[in-house]
């Protein structure tokens, strides 16, 4: 389905962008023709008889041969920091550029995960400054996530098989450990790895029964990263055998939930822990400079304006009291608004239930980030 058709075409290019990607198509002057498209029902029919040549998308467009195939698209951008939705090795091989926003939710990210084990230590009263925190994946985000925990004094390990075999330096209060010992030992447990279906590295079902089955009792589990990456009917088994609290951003079968799974989390949200407003603003910037960059597109960047909110400085975690953290964090991000509003969905049938999820993450309001790191 095709929206908004600007057709006073002065520009060979014909971009088409997610109709939710609302700043990128801000951005785009007027001399440019643009084409907005609604992620899940964009068709190669559609694209051939548009003929776009620059397609923009979010994670809910699979792009691959089905889409492509005989059209003029010269350009791929995702507004994701994920890739699994887009068919690499094609693009590649059919010299058609590729984009994606690599990072630009990393914070916001960061900052729900951070928030929820707060939340978690506050409801179990526990002394975080006891407890270790084990990563799965070190990149934008885990780095991130790995900062904030230990300024609150969470010990810190990680697991990056990628960055250990090539001896990146990891710093002095990080520790590299194996993926069993992080299950074993760890209080609590975050991934954040991308979807790898293959190779040595993949990470489809990385989160299996056998992993699964080291996790300590009383710990926490949080699952923000590729609903795929952990087995989600091993996940069951688990938790009729292991008194653990979780949460789940991201689900295997999206827009389908698990909902035993969402009915005992203790925060349970539809993919949407990347969606600050933050890093809606820069994902939309990345993709609209590669746009310059590549075909001279004149491009709006003043429509690229962070709104202010209350803020903690990575520094001030470790003298704020955590209570007062958390706080300022949910009255900027409102997590437990989108907690609450979730649950609605779970009394749902299950084709209102998916109408419903991608509802919530179209219609998602604006949110600002509290916590950052200094420079």
């Amino acid at each position: 389905m095709l929206f908004n058709v600007n057709v006073n075409r002065l520009t060979e290019e014909l971009i088409y962008i997610d109709k939710n990607i609302k700043l990128l198509k801000h951005s785009v002057k007027e001399s440019s023709s643009t084409v907005l498209f609604e992620g899940r029902k964009l068709s190669n029919e559609e694209i051939l008889k548009g003929q776009c040549t620059i397609l923009i998308v979010r994670s809910t467009c699979k792009v691959d041969q089905n889409l492509l195939n005989g059209t003029k698209v010269k350009f791929v951008g995702t507004a994701t920091t994920g890739t699994d939705h887009i068919n690499l090795d094609y693009l590649k091989k059919n010299g058609i550029s590729f984009k994606a926003a690599t990072g630009a939710n990393s914070n916001s990210v960061a900052e729900y995960v951070i928030y929820c084990l707060l939340k978690w230590s506050n409801v179990n009263n526990n002394q975080l400054n006891e407890k270790k925190i084990g990563i799965i994946g070190y990149g934008n985000i885990g780095r991130k996530v790995a900062l904030y925990a230990h300024k609150l004094g969470i010990e810190v390990v990680v697991n990056d098989p990628p960055l250990f075999d090539e001896k990146f330096k990891f710093p002095d209060w990080v520790h590299h450990k194996s993926i069993s010992e992080i299950f074993k030992d760890s209080d609590i447990i975050t991934n954040h790895v991308p979807l790898h279906l293959s190779g040595k590295y993949s990470t489809h079902s990385l989160i299996n029964i056998d992993l699964l089955s080291k996790i300590k009792d009383n710990s926490l589990f949080l699952h923000t990263s590729r609903g795929s990456v952990v087995d989600e009917s091993a996940f069951l088994e688990t938790i009729k055998n292991k008194n653990i609290d979780f949460v789940f951003d991201v689900w295997e079968n999206e827009p389908k939930i698990n909902l035993e799974i969402a009915k005992q989390a203790i925060i349970a949200t539809p993919h949407i822990a990347g969606y600050s407003n933050n890093g809606k603003v820069l994902a939309s910037r990345i993709l609209a400079e590669e746009i310059n960059k590549q075909y001279k597109i004149e491009i709006d960047y003043s429509v690229f304006v962070e709104d202010s909110c209350d803020s903690i400085s990575a520094d001030e975690l470790s003298i704020k009291p955590p209570k007062d953290i958390s706080k300022i964090i949910n009255r900027s991000r409102q997590i437990e608004y989108d907690n609450d509003n979730f649950r609605k969905l779970l009394v749902m049938s299950e084709q209102e239930r998916v109408i419903e999820f991608d509802q919530l993450r179209k219609n998602y309001p604006i949110r600002n980030e509290s916590l950052f790191i200094q420079n």
